[in-house]
């Protein structure tokens, strides 16, 4: 009877405690959303669960574990059942990241959730980070590699007219430019030219060549009996020597000070080299008496020879026109002396004929003189070339 009784009591006790256990497992929930635990649920305590960390997420219930954001993605917080997709200019290369970096200068990103960034194309750049484009170059600048963070500038003698280049033109003959970063070229004035492609400046024509029109790639010889001065933009008879009649003087040359201008126009003060006198024409009064003299001629005096006059190998002949503006007396070779008798204009000339040269040449010099008004007078100078 004792046996059956502590039999009874054994058995009562293991029944309350398989009856305790399961009630226990009965009031267990599965971890929620976000957390995780080793059998998957509290085990009657919340606190059982374990919160998935950042970079990670649990997107299921009972879950003994949390997974890693993928490549793209991040979490930043504590107990996620997602992951973030990386925004616009920015990346993740990596699993569980718990933030995207950035694209760096020179780098972009259009989409979101992406595990890389994009190279700058050619003929764009992006100076900033995180950036989702970039920026095309402007005109006067190129950009020739991939992921730059600038656009250069356009070298001296190149253009870009168009945004988003990735290389320069060189300006085309008859054009330039000197400066960098340029969106077009300069033409050539008249008068200049530039012959090659990607010029930095333009040059003047030569003497006795001209160019009318811009952007010339190069000048044009001037025509029978007409000169241009360097840089001249048109050809004209001022200047050839010959003394005609729309011309107030003529000294074979476009040059200055030397009392003839490149107007062919008389100017203020002429004192000439050719004729050695040393006197100042602009000065002539009646009754005033010069004494003349040539120059041996050398290519100071405009000759293209040199001889000596002391040897009578040089013939000179003096004349005035009209005769009665002035009398010459005491011709010795080359040398002569003028008495101003009129107060008119006439042309003071000098013919010089030399034999040592290998073709004898005359050549002819004259000088427009006059006393228009007392103590005024105008003069020029021609110098004419006549084959004996």
């Amino acid at each position: 009877m004792r046996k059956h009784g502590a039999l009874l009591v054994f058995l009562t006790s293991l029944f309350i405690s398989f009856l305790f256990f399961d009630l226990t497992r009965l009031q267990a929930a599965s971890c929620p959303l976000g957390t995780f635990s080793e059998t998957g649920d509290d085990g009657g305590n919340p606190a059982n669960c374990t919160d998935c960390s950042p970079g990670t997420f649990q997107d299921l219930t009972g879950q003994t574990s949390c997974n890693d954001c993928p490549p793209g993605f991040y979490q930043s917080d504590f107990g996620q059942h997602y992951c973030v997709a990386c925004d616009e200019g920015s990346f993740q290369g990596n699993y569980g990241a718990t933030d995207c970096p950035l694209c760096l200068p020179g780098t972009y990103q259009t989409d979101i959730g992406q595990t890389e960034c994009i190279d700058c194309n050619y003929g764009s750049s992006q100076d900033q980070s995180g950036q989702s484009s970039c920026v095309p170059c402007q005109v006067g600048f190129y950009q020739d590699q991939l992921g730059q963070d600038e656009c250069l500038p356009c070298a001296a003698g190149k253009f870009n007219a168009e945004t988003g280049e990735a290389f320069c033109d060189a300006c085309p003959a008859g054009s330039y430019t000197d400066l960098t970063g340029q969106s077009a070229c300069l033409y050539c004035e008249p008068g200049t030219f530039a012959s090659d492609e990607g010029s930095l400046t333009c040059t003047s024509c030569p003497a006795d060549t001209f160019t009318s029109e811009s952007g010339s790639s190069s000048c044009t010889a001037c025509p029978e009996n007409l000169v241009a001065a360097e840089g001249s933009s048109a050809c004209q008879a001022c200047g050839n020597g010959n003394l005609d009649d729309s011309e107030a003087c003529d000294d074979a040359n476009l040059d200055s000070l030397d009392g003839c201008d490149v107007s062919c126009a008389f100017e203020s003060y002429t004192e000439l080299a050719l004729f050695n006198s040393g006197i100042n024409f602009s000065t002539l009064t009646t009754g005033e008496v010069l004494s003349l003299s040539a120059p041996n001629p050398s290519a100071s005096s405009g000759l293209p020879f040199q001889v000596s006059l002391a040897d009578e190998s040089c013939l000179c002949t003096w004349s005035i026109n009209p005769a009665s503006f002035g009398e010459f007396s005491d011709d010795s070779i080359c040398s002569t002396s003028l008495t101003i008798l009129g107060t008119t204009q006439a042309d003071l000339s000098l013919s010089l004929t030399c034999n040592e040269v290998e073709s004898p040449t005359t050549y002819h010099q004259s000088l427009r003189i006059g006393s228009l008004q007392a103590e005024e007078v105008s003069a020029s100078c021609s110098l004419k070339r006549r084959p004996n």
